[in-house]
């Protein structure tokens, strides 16, 4: 019996771009700048009020307030994001799959892939079940938090967030990293903590795990 690295490279943006859409959706919800930029929104209030109008979204009367609290002082608060997010991890525990997670700098809760799961069916189930129970409001916040320039392209979040943190060159472009992603294929690690937070931030999501494998062709 050996080790084998197992890469598990995960687009898990698919749920939040959808949100993104469904709040710039409609002809007057999105804005450009100076720079010819597209934006979600002229605020984050701004944002937080389009959430509450996306037509056919069930907002529970408790996320629903902490929205309402949030339009008012511009922000929304981390303790009704870790409420949500306790919720959702009493959910799958009680469904027989305590999750584990590890935090963003900028305070985002990435949920770590399950390993050594006997019933894959049964786990996505439980999955689905405790998914359905969150809210607009952890999207949200996962913008508030990752996206203060509200932009509506999550390639450049990541982009800017990489160079901030030195990365990457000013040169490095948004089309670039969406060509890098779709090859799986960078000109950075992306394990780096720093890197990997920048990308997990906007839902691009990137492990590597080691997993015990037997026989002589694993």
């Amino acid at each position: 019996m050996r080790r084998k690295q197992i890469l598990i490279a995960l687009t898990m943006g698919t749920l939040w771009l959808g949100m993104l859409a469904a709040c710039s959706s409609g002809p007057n919800s999105t804005e450009s700048d100076s720079s010819g930029e597209s934006r979600l929104a002229s605020s984050l209030s701004d944002l937080f009020r389009q959430s509450l109008s996306i037509e056919g979204l069930d907002t529970p009367t408790e996320a629903r307030e902490a929205i309402n609290r949030a339009i008012v002082s511009g922000k929304i608060d981390a303790l009704d994001y870790e409420a949500e997010h306790d919720r959702y991890s009493q959910c799958m525990t009680d469904n027989g799959y305590p999750p584990s997670f590890r935090k963003t700098d900028v305070g985002i809760y990435v949920e770590l892939p399950y390993v050594d799961v006997d019933d894959q069916n049964r786990l996505d189930e439980a999955h689905s079940t405790c998914t359905s129970q969150e809210t607009i409001l952890s999207q949200l916040y996962r913008i508030q938090q990752a996206n203060p320039d509200l932009l509506s392209d999550s390639r450049q979040v990541v982009v800017n967030c990489l160079r901030n943190g030195g990365w990457v060159d000013d040169d490095y472009t948004a089309e670039q990293f969406g060509d890098n992603e779709a090859m799986n294929s960078f000109p950075f690690d992306v394990y780096d903590s720093g890197i990997n937070d920048c990308l997990s931030s906007s839902g691009y999501l990137h492990f590597q795990l080691e997993s015990a494998s037997s026989g002589e062709g694993d």
